[in-house]
């Protein structure tokens, strides 16, 4: 069953056409891998299915419906989080600090529930906290809870970004660039996460150029290249097809 639905989406910046009638598919409790060179639209793709950008043609559709006008808050309330390519985290503030602050956006509660029902909100708020160190636990953060984000080294700061979409509580979790900057080990590391996600019924959709971590963890794949989709299938498939080994991956893939 399609849990995210792209149809003909077209988006123009001016006279750039960065998507061109991209036609995608992503199936529930899926990993699905988004590919392509610099500028093929792929973080572009993501702003549109998180409501940053509207599409200047087409429809976006997650569980049969349309979200292509909604506001990035409606939308991720919806049930869609997302990491960005540059890490956006909350410098100044804790590890445990950033994943809550994350979690605000669902609650229940807010600034006039909480004036109206103090008792409710606590109980909320003790849910939050608890939660929040579950899944610091879950990305290997659990005993850096109380410094400062900006204290954390690169690939630990990306495992935190992870942990603060989820804590949007999400069915689709969109993943951009996650393993860039990481070593080798924090690949691997990564791996393991993103497989554990999809073990939690979350569907994946992850944009990477790291083709060991695209392979390993991916189901499906689909290439863009200039704004088009090229080809899409299993990792073998992709892996051999001529007019992706041309245009992105080399002859030495």
């Amino acid at each position: 069953m399609e849990l995210l639905e792209i149809r003909n989406v077209s988006q123009e910046f001016g006279g750039l056409r960065a998507l061109d009638s991209v036609n995608l598919q992503v199936r529930q409790e899926e990993i699905f891998g988004l590919i392509g060179p610099n500028g093929a639209g792929k973080t572009t793709l993501f702003n549109l299915i998180t409501g940053i950008y509207k599409p200047t043609e087409g429809q976006v559709l997650f569980r049969g419906r349309n979200i292509e006008n909604l506001p990035p808050h409606q939308i991720s309330r919806l049930g869609i989080g997302r990491t960005f390519q540059n890490i956006r985290l909350f410098r100044k503030m804790s590890v445990l600090d950033n994943v809550k602050v994350g979690m605000h956006a669902v609650t229940r509660a807010g600034f006039w529930g909480t004036l109206r029902e103090w008792g409710y909100s606590r109980k909320e708020e003790k849910k939050i906290d608890e939660r929040a160190r579950e899944l610091l636990a879950m990305v290997g953060l659990y005993d850096k809870r109380m410094e400062y984000a900006e204290s954390l080294a690169y690939g630990e700061q990306r495992r935190l970004e992870v942990a603060r979409a989820l804590g949007l509580n999400p069915v689709l979790l969109l993943l951009d660039e996650p393993a860039a900057g990481m070593n080798t080990r924090e690949k691997e590391e990564l791996i393991e996460l993103v497989a554990g996600i999809r073990g939690m019924s979350i569907t994946v959709l992850l944009v990477e150029h790291d083709m060991n971590v695209v392979m390993n963890v991916c189901e499906r794949i689909a290439v863009l290249d200039y704004g088009r989709k090229i080809a899409e299938g299993d990792p073998y498939s992709i892996r051999n097809d001529e007019r992706v080994i041309q245009s992105y991956l080399g002859v030495g893939m």
